[in-house]
């Protein structure tokens, strides 16, 4: 019996416990207050958290919704993920006017894991 436990290990002893949060971003439309430069616009979004040993994590992106075809700029970029910057990029609107507003309709969704406390608060 004894000869049969030399050399195992204790399994939750390596184990630890992580928790996946995810956060979903939806950017409906955008409205343009002041017009300095007519052009091709997209918005950039990351999520990260502070932190902990690794000091700052990103969050990953990932696109559920990347168009909307029917809002007359789908011949624009389109929304994307940047995986090398870990980012999610707006598909791109053309702005032309002061106060003009236009619809984007994309929706991502970010996970970040992170190690749950042993001691609690």
């Amino acid at each position: 019996l004894k000869l049969a436990t030399i050399g195992r290990r204790n399994p939750t002893a390596f184990m630890s416990l992580h928790s996946v949060r995810e956060v979903a971003l939806h950017i409906g439309s955008f409205r343009n207050v002041d017009l300095f430069h007519q052009g091709v616009y997209h918005l950039e979004c990351r999520l990260f958290e502070f932190g902990g040993p690794e000091g700052r994590k990103d969050a990953v992106p990932h696109l559920l919704v990347p168009d909307n075809p029917s809002s007359g700029h789908a011949d624009l970029l389109p929304a994307s993920v940047l995986e090398s910057e870990a980012a999610f990029r707006s598909s791109s609107v053309f702005i032309r006017f002061c106060e003009e507003e236009l619809d984007i309709n994309n929706v991502a969704l970010y996970r970040i894991e992170c190690p749950v406390d042993s001691d609690p608060p």
